[in-house]
Formats: C-alpha cells, structure tokens, sequence
C-alpha cells in the first residue's frame, strides 16, 4: 500500500511538470522613459501652496524591473506560443514627506503584447502612499498614460488644457477623492490630484482644500 501511495505522488509529480500550465517567452526590461517627467529635480518632488506653504517628497529609494521571463495561462494547447504571453514591466519611485509624515510611491508598468509597437503598449502611473510607522503602501489613484491618456478609474476627468495658478497645462488627468464611500486618513487626505501627460504629478488638494502646485 505504501509502494502504491509513493508511486501515485510521483505520477501526479509528473504530470504536474509534464503538463506546465505556462507559455512564456524573452522580455525586455522597463524601457519607457519615466525620469523624463521630472528630468531636472526627480530626486525631489516639492508642491508649494498660494499661502508659500511647502511639501517636499524626497526620494529615497527607486527601482526598475529587469529582463525577465513572462508568463501567460494556456498549457499545452497553444504549444508554448509567445503571441499568448503579455509582458509586465515596471518602475517605481519611494518619496518621503517628513512635513506629513508619509511617503508616497509612483509606479510605471508597462504591458508589452507580442511583437506591439513600443507606441501602442499600455503604460500606467499609479500613486501609493502610507505612514512611515505603516509597513504597506496604500493604492491611491492610478492612471492610463500611454499611449493616450484614458480614464481607466470612477471619478477621473480628462482635461486636453487647463489653466491653473497662472500656468497652462495640456492632457491633464484629474482624480476627484469620493468622501461619501471612503473615509479621509487625515495625514494623508487628498481630496484632488491631478498629472499632466509630460509632466506627472502637479497638483494637491488636501483635506482642507488647500492647494499646491509642483515647484518648477
């Protein structure tokens, strides 16, 4: 009986390995130019209010995905076909705000489909955030940037310009906080925020409807 139990635990062993429920195939590194949002002062996001009140993110740590393997559901049907896998790519930016006692997280991720123009693939900017004393980041919005900017989240408004503390903006994406379904953490509570297509994140409303705006 014990002969018999070992034998059938390596049959399934086998058929396991037999029968890989993954395509995969070769991709690239995170290749999308992010850094060229805020090319001269990436290492420092500062956002200063119309009463001169300041908010500096300092970043504190980045990183970027390597060349890795992909990997799509299909088994064996599709006999390991690459046109079944879709690559994930990413990058992401850890900031630090002592002033509110948080840190913020901005991260790229690029989907790759086989053999897609590197003008076509879907490109997304999603700001985290959380307590220093906390050990996980809080999704806040995200955004479809590439390769138009797409409302991909309740509450978004697409603007093609507009005209804010004496600036023009073009492709503006704005997130609006909906306080009836989802309580405000105080340190935290972002009423608004808005990116620019070649620009990223440009715009804070806090809690207490106070503006800023990315110093330039």
């Amino acid at each position: 009986m014990k002969l018999l139990y070992i034998i059938s635990l390596l049959y399934l062993l086998f058929a396991f390995v037999a029968c890989d429920p993954y395509n995969s195939r070769p991709c690239d590194a995170f290749y999308y130019d992010c850094k060229r949002w805020q090319v001269e002062k990436f290492d420092s996001l500062e956002f200063v209010s119309s009463h001169q009140k300041s908010l500096l993110f300092t970043l504190v740590d980045s990183n970027s995905s390597l060349p890795h393997e992909g990997g799509g559901l299909g088994g064996s049907c599709c006999k390991n076909d690459p046109a079944m896998v879709t690559c994930f790519m990413w990058a992401q930016f850890d900031y630090e705000c002592k002033d509110l006692d948080i840190n913020l997280r901005i991260e790229f991720k690029q989907n790759e489909g086989f053999q897609q123009a590197i003008d076509e693939q879907a490109i997304y900017y999603i700001i985290y955030v959380k307590l220093k004393k906390d050990s996980f980041y809080q999704y806040l919005t995200f955004y479809n940037i590439g390769p138009d900017i797409k409302v991909v989240a309740p509450h978004q408004t697409i603007y093609d310009s507009l005209m804010l503390n004496n600036k023009v903006y073009y492709n503006v994406l704005e997130t609006v906080k909906d306080t009836s379904i989802s309580k405000l953490e105080k340190n935290y509570s972002f009423l608004k925020l808005r990116i620019a297509k070649e620009k990223g994140l440009f715009y804070l409303m806090d809690s207490d409807q106070n503006e800023y705006f990315l110093k330039e």
